[in-house]
């Protein structure tokens, strides 16, 4: 069951103020992670965002059962370790957030249910309004 009661915004950095670019900290549960925002209206309303990972690397099937974003090196990119809620939908949920990946990185022999992990070259908060 995903919760948005328990992602709050750490920080945010304004990149851009005319495209409203930001660079927004979340926090979930103890996991801190950056996500990339544009034209979107502050304060954000999490019922109404989707977070959108920013894939090129095929998923694979994880070994490890905890949901985790690790921070890799540069500014944006994390590795991601989550259950396959809907293979159809392409989400995947991380504690109590709900991604969507580009479909055409979960091979055909993972499933609904499944522990995946991934590269994400960046996280983006998309408005679905």
């Amino acid at each position: 069951m995903v919760n948005n009661d328990f992602i709050k915004i750490v920080d945010i950095d304004i990149i851009d103020e005319e495209y409203n670019e930001a660079v927004v900290m979340i926090e979930n549960k103890g996991i801190v992670f950056p996500c990339f925002t544009y034209d979107i209206k502050f304060p954000i309303d999490f019922d109404f965002v989707t977070f959108e990972c920013m894939t090129e690397e095929q998923a694979i099937i994880s070994e490890n059962k905890d949901s985790n974003i690790e921070c890799l090196d540069n500014n944006f990119q994390c590795k991601i370790t989550g259950k396959l809620l809907d293979r159809t939908k392409a989400e995947v949920v991380v504690n109590d957030l709900k991604l969507h990946v580009d479909s055409t990185i979960i091979p055909g022999d993972i499933k609904t249910g499944d522990f995946i992990e991934f590269k994400a070259e960046r996280i983006d908060i998309e408005d679905i309004t």
